[in-house]
């Protein structure tokens, strides 16, 4: 089993940058923690989940890489009044990272806001939820044809559980 990169020197020194890294890296390693439970699972019910192993690995390598890139960019976060806030480009990165390999249709989505865009298609606001919550909160411009012209991030849940949001 791969080991988790993020040391605990390297939590402390972005620690002391941003508001979310060590809650970041409790996410991580609660991914981990869970690889190794079934694991040890499959090992005592003799085998019943092996074949679930290579893609619940695959899935958690996937989670810390996202969390370690995740934490490089975790001392532009900012508590403010009790929410995070990041400026646009570093949510939009954060939101790039977090979105890799998810499968949106899963999620479900609410438009929060709709009007014409200058464009001549639709400026909307698309929020996308989990059972945990809001999970991306998304800015969608398309021309007239239905193109997508724009799209970004307003917010995004980061593994730990916070919700990061663009200043107002």
């Amino acid at each position: 089993m791969a080991g988790v990169v993020i040391t605990a020197a390297a939590v402390l020194t972005v620690a002391t940058k941003g508001v979310a890294a060590p809650l970041l890296y409790q996410g991580a390693k609660k991914v981990q923690d869970k690889l190794g439970g079934l694991i040890q699972q499959a090992k005592t019910t003799g085998g019943g989940l092996i074949q679930d192993i290579p893609r619940a690995q695959q899935a958690t390598q996937k989670a810390i890489s996202n969390a370690r890139n995740t934490l490089n960019l975790t001392s532009h976060i900012r508590n403010i009044n009790g929410n995070y806030h990041a400026p646009k480009h570093i949510v939009n990165q954060i939101g790039q990272l977090e979105a890799r390999g998810v499968n949106f249709s899963r999620l479900q989505s609410i438009v929060t806001q709709s009007r014409p865009s200058t464009e001549g298609g639709i400026s909307r606001v698309i929020r996308y939820s989990d059972s945990h919550g809001v999970r991306f909160v998304i800015h969608e411009v398309t021309n007239r044809a239905g193109q997508i012209l724009h799209r970004d991030f307003d917010s995004v849940r980061i593994a730990s559980g916070q919700l990061i949001n663009t200043p107002r």
